[in-house]
Order: structure tokens, then C-alpha cells, then sequence
């Protein structure tokens, strides 16, 4: 009842084609979600990302929801996410994710969520860490534990996907840092952030995880697409 009054003044809307949601839908209309580019099952062991960060870290597995794609309903549900004030859409994305894992028999795969951290003086002007959202929102559905205060930025950065590659290995060095090693013992950890591109944020995470000695490293993302 307080929904539908709610509802009369600020109207629930897709977030992607801006109708209106009905009382079962979230974030998205169902033809708007079913149009969303989900990767399959095969693309989680065998995908660029994978391949690229096993070359470089030691890490067991890339998991990814979404393939992402400019003016598609993932971009727009990024950019609310992180830009319009909408944490909701964080903990829908992360119960989506987690319910997809599922499906897949991929949950089982990791005991912690590390959410890549923003800065203290960005999450401040956001009001929230997105990622955070996120890894809520797959607990929600996997009863996994979130670690959101163990790995935190240390250094403030500027988006990476215009500079040259060695350049984002610069600016990304020691951006990150742990507060406490010993939670990560023996730990089957997975790292989340919202979308993976050049791969620069993640790269840097995984390396300062890696300090703890865990039992294992992972890494997921809402979105994934080529950098």
C-alpha cells in the first residue's frame, strides 16, 4: 500500500527505456533485462580476461555477467549506478550476478567478496562504493561474506581507458593497500568490480591481495568489454 502511494509521486521507471516498472519488475523491464548481453558459461573459462591476468597474476578464475556495450542497457545502468545517486542498482546487479553464478554451478568457487574500494574522498562525494553495492547484493543470494575494509585506496586516480597501457601501469602502482593480512588467510577470495576494462584497477588489487598469501584468487565484474 505505501509502494503504490510512493509510487504516485515518484514513479518506479526502467532504467533503460524509462517505462514503468510493474510490482515484480526491479531496475529493469523484463524486455529490457531479457535483452540484456549476458556472457554464457563457457566465456567464464575461457575468456581474453582470464587468459590476459593468469599471464600476469595468479589468479583461478574471471567470472563476468554483462558484455558491455555503449548506449545499451548495461551502459545505462552503470552510469545510474555509479553517477545518479542509485545504490539500488548495485545490490540488483549483484543479486542478478549472484543468481547467474548459481545457475552455472559457479558459486562455489570463492568463500569472500573483496569490492575494489574507491577513494574515502570519492566515496564521500558518491555517498557509497558501487562495487560495494554489488558484492552485497551476490551475498544477498550466496551467503558469502563481504570484506569491504580490508583492501583500501590509498591514492586517487582519473579513468584509465585512454592511456597507453604502460602509463596505466604507472599511475595504478600501489594505489591499493591492506589493513588486515589475516583476514585473507586461507581464503578463497574473489575480487569484484562493476566493469573491467583495460584491466589497470583490477591488475593492482590482485597484486596487493596476493601480500596476504590467500588459498586462492578470483575475479569478477558486472561488465566486461574489450579495453
Amino acid at each position: 500500500m505505501w509502494e503504490e502511494f510512493l509510487s504516485l509521486f515518484f514513479p518506479r521507471v526502467c532504467v533503460h527505456c524509462h517505462k514503468n516498472l510493474q510490482p515484480s519488475e526491479a531496475v529493469l523491464c523484463l524486455p529490457c533485462f531479457l535483452q540484456l548481453p549476458k556472457l554464457g558459461p563457457d566465456d567464464q573459462t575461457d575468456n581474453p580476461v582470464l587468459k590476459k591476468f593468469r599471464n600476469l597474476t595468479s589468479i583461478e578464475h574471471a567470472f563476468f555477467y554483462l558484455h558491455y556495450q555503449k548506449q545499451s542497457g548495461v551502459q545505462h545502468l552503470i552510469r545510474n549506478l555509479k553517477y545518479k545517486n542509485r545504490p539500488d542498482i548495485g545490490i540488483q546487479l549483484g543479486k542478478w550476478f549472484g543468481q547467474y553464478l548459481k545457475e552455472y554451478n559457479l558459486h562455489n568457487q570463492f568463500d569472500a567478496i573483496i569490492p575494489i574500494p574507491l577513494h574515502p574522498r570519492k566515496q564521500k562525494r558518491r555517498g557509497y562504493n558501487q562495487s560495494e553495492q554489488i558484492a552485497e547484493g551476490i551475498s544477498e543470494v550466496l551467503d558469502v561474506e563481504v570484506l569491504s575494509n580490508v583492501l583500501v585506496r590509498i591514492k586517487e586516480t582519473q579513468t584509465q581507458t585512454k592511456k597507453h597501457k604502460i602509463d596505466r601501469w604507472n599511475t595504478m602502482q600501489s594505489i591499493f593497500s591492506l589493513v588486515d593480512q589475516d583476514a585473507l588467510k586461507d581464503r578463497r577470495i574473489m575480487i569484484i568490480d562493476d566493469v573491467v576494462t583495460t584491466g589497470a584497477t583490477m591488475e593492482s588489487a590482485i597484486l596487493t591481495v596476493q601480500e596476504a598469501s590467500p588459498a586462492a584468487i578470483s575475479i569478477g565484474g558486472i561488465a566486461t568489454g574489450k579495453a
